[in-house]
């Protein structure tokens, strides 16, 4: 990769020389500029220094899987000592990463000619070639280095691969050599069992007994095998060898490990089938901590830690999974496992909002997801924000679910809570006046989750609102299935009132008589006074109608009276006309005073006839 991005370069700084324009050439310099942040963006942000020190100390540990681990995160940029080359290949070696520990003790053999750090690289490689089965270069280098300097420096240790590899005569003495073969017998088994040739890797733990009389390194050869056999799906098998070496190795870091697994298999065996007595996740809990606490660097550790937060999990442990989950993805962000502990983050997640907030605990909910937002956001987990807007939502504090259902909607909800949440968003739109927001929103819940929301009341509501601008009548009779529904009654008010405004408003005079007398509109003096008005010239049967109507309601209506005189007076009923004149004159009320101006009027109008006649 590294190479392909120099290549680039040096096309582009090529390219530069062919062009004439000062704009190409600007335009070129821009692209090379990007270029190069791309190679400063991907050098290593750990410190190597701080790398090939842990490579050293795993090597002194012993810990050669860890080198592996490690050599991988190296920069190609790397610059290592020769001394540190030789490291990395012989831990490499050991671990049987036959491949990898060629190339880094060639480099070595090629820095360090003709010296003692050459012969060791070159023994490293003469032996892996062996591993291998690459016998013709083996054969090659042995020859050459038999000529050469190394011929004496590797006196014992050529004829001791070619007894070990090739069956010949050792002529030395085995016991002085023991720690040799010890180490090739060691490589030959971590080989064997990465090419998972686990019959031959097993022959090879015995005859490394054989040779060396070191049955101490049966712990960690027998613990191996279970763990490739378990691998593999041989979890019989791999339980004998994890008994072998608990009843064998007892104490040692392989038999601790191996209890782990036999803990780790019965629990695998029962998840879903039958509870494990509590002493068994206590036990296996108390495994997984120690594994985590002495032995955080061995892959095994990562495994663990997983187990550990799939057990809470089970358990309904809310909180412990969230902490578990959130170690495991601070750990090992690299890890296999990564998108597991992300999809039970987010269902530990809604289970430990639901708990809170059904115990009333708002404010804990609320910090918790506070504390852990951008983790929901990268797990794309809205629904514990749903869970949150839903408790204002159903308390009627409409805009206080505006901020966690906004959440939700850029997260991610399951599918079950999708169209709730858009439902819920365009009501909040539309009760905030957000016209053209409302309108996205609703015609994208139609579109895919209309049949889900069909009965919901909040859905059949801004329904209502919507179909209103075309069909008044479609839009009250929507209304009927709203009416019963668990939907806030002064929305129930509002809808119906939206839709006398809007009857009078286009004329629909008969229409807003309908509504007037619907049960669930709340008919007030001023709505008859404003009907009446309206039909008064308009629709005299209407008026007659909804006269009759207000005239029992609000006999003593100042409003009403008043289009009384004046209807009766139109009809020429001066009599009653008269009445409703006194009788509005008689309120407290500023219509009043019209009255009392029109008796005014009657009484010089009486007058006036006397002196005629």
């Amino acid at each position: 990769m590294f190479r392909a991005k120099i290549l680039a370069i040096l096309v582009f700084i090529l390219t530069i020389s062919w062009v004439n324009s000062l704009a190409q050439r600007e335009d070129i310099r821009k692209l090379l500029k990007e270029k190069l942040r791309g190679i400063e963006e991907t050098r290593p942000t750990v410190p190597q220094e701080t790398l090939i020190q842990e490579i050293i100390d795993a090597y002194k540990g012993k810990d050669y899987d860890r080198i592996v681990i490690l050599e991988k995160k190296l920069s190609k940029l790397a610059e290592l000592k020769p001394e540190e080359m030789l490291i990395l290949a012989e831990g490499l070696w050991l671990a049987g990463e036959a491949h990898r520990a060629v190339d880094w003790a060639k480099r070595v053999a090629s820095l360090r000619r003709e010296t003692v750090d050459a012969c060791r690289a070159n023994f490293i490689v003469l032996s892996s070639l062996y591993l291998l089965e690459r016998t013709k270069e083996a054969k090659n280098l042995r020859e050459e280095l038999e000529r050469g300097f190394c011929g004496e420096v590797l006196a014992t240790e050529i004829p001791l691969l070619e007894f070990l590899y090739e069956g010949k005569v050792f002529e030395g003495e085995i016991e002085k050599v023991k720690k040799l073969i010890s180490q090739v017998l060691y490589a030959q088994f971590n080989y064997l069992l990465k090419k998972g040739k686990l019959d031959q890797a097993e022959k090879t733990a015995y005859r490394y007994f054989a040779l060396t009389g070191d049955n101490a390194q049966g712990g960690e050869f027998f613990f191996k095998l279970a763990e490739a056999y378990l691998a593999k799906g041989d979890r019989a098998l791999a339980k004998s060898y994890y008994q072998l070496v608990i009843s064998e190795w007892d104490l040692s870091r392989a038999s601790f490990l191996s209890k782990f697994r036999l803990y780790q298999l019965a629990y695998e065996r029962a998840r879903g089938r039958e509870p494990l007595p509590q002493r068994t996740y206590e036990d296996l809990l108390g495994y997984i901590t120690q594994i985590k606490s002495k032995y955080g660097s061995l892959p095994i550790a990562e495994e663990a830690s997983a187990l550990e937060f799939e057990i809470y999990y089970d358990l309904k442990n809310w909180e412990r999974a969230r902490s578990s989950i959130k170690e495991f993805l601070s750990k090992y962000p690299e890890s296999n496992r990564v998108q597991r502990a992300k999809e039970l983050f987010c269902k530990v997640m809604v289970n430990l909002s639901k708990d809170l907030l059904e115990k009333k605990r708002l404010g804990a909910a609320q910090a918790v997801l506070t504390e852990d937002e951008e983790l929901l956001k990268d797990t794309r987990c809205g629904d514990p924000f749903y869970l949150m807007g839903e408790v204002y939502f159903q308390n009627l504090a409409y805009l206080g679910s505006l901020g966690p259902f906004a959440k939700a909607f850029i997260f991610g909800v399951n599918k079950d809570n999708k169209g709730e949440l858009l439902l819920k968003l365009s009501f909040i739109a539309f009760q905030k006046g957000e016209t053209a927001l409302f309108q996205e929103l609703f015609s994208q819940l139609e579109r895919s989750y209309k049949r889900e929301v069909s009965d919901n009341p909040y859905y059949l509501y801004l329904k209502a609102y919507q179909i209103s601008a075309s069909d008044l009548k479609g839009a009250l009779s929507l209304f009927e299935k709203v009416r019963f529904l668990a939907l806030p009654s002064y929305l129930k008010v509002d809808l119906i009132n939206h839709f006398y405004r809007q009857a009078i408003a286009r004329g629909n005079l008969g229409l807003a008589y309908d509504v007037l007398k619907h049960p669930a509109f709340n008919a007030k003096e001023s709505d008859y006074v404003l009907l009446l008005s309206l039909s008064f010239n308009r629709d005299p049967k209407l008026f007659e109608a909804v006269f009759a109507e207000a005239l029992k309601k609000y006999p003593d209506s100042p409003g009403i009276l008043l289009i009384s005189a004046l209807y009766y007076e139109k009809k020429g009923n001066l009599k009653e006309s008269a009445k409703a004149w006194q009788r509005l004159s008689q309120q407290n009320s500023e219509l009043a005073s019209l009255g009392q101006r029109q008796k005014k009027i009657e009484e010089l109008f009486d007058k006036a006839r006397g002196l005629v006649y």
